[in-house]
């Protein structure tokens, strides 16, 4: 069966549209981690839901954006708060915390077994 190739294009544009909003997304995260306390800027009151609920977006949207090679881009979300926490150690007006270390890594994770029981429902063995 040939494949159709209007369909083929609005994958990649998809695709693309998904690497777009994973970048901002990127940009948006370390913006608001190297901004200064007393700007108020997420309405959740939990810094560490704040953190998780980042995460399990950055997790949704590299596997979309990265679907290949996703669990590798999983990995550098994981650095990349890993580095966010130590330039925030360097900052005069912001700490290096474990916790939000963890609650990054709980909301990647999240992502994780929620992608991995909606394909258990569905029936989808797709990565």
């Amino acid at each position: 069966m040939t494949e159709v190739p209007f369909i083929k294009n609005n994958l990649l544009r998809y695709d693309r549209l998904y690497k777009l909003l994973f970048w901002c997304s990127v940009a948006v995260i370390l913006l608001l981690a190297l901004t200064p306390r007393g700007l108020e800027l997420t309405a959740c009151t939990s810094d560490k839901i704040n953190h998780a609920i980042a995460f399990f977006v950055l997790g949704f949207l590299s596997h979309r954006a990265y679907t290949k090679n996703y669990r590798s881009v999983l990995v550098s979300i994981l650095i990349f708060g890993f580095l966010i926490e130590m330039i925030q150690h360097l900052l005069p007006y912001r700490d290096f915390s474990l916790f939000d270390m963890l609650s990054n890594t709980a909301g990647v994770a999240a992502y994780l077994l929620l992608n991995q029981l909606i394909k258990i429902i569905t029936g989808n063995r797709a990565p």
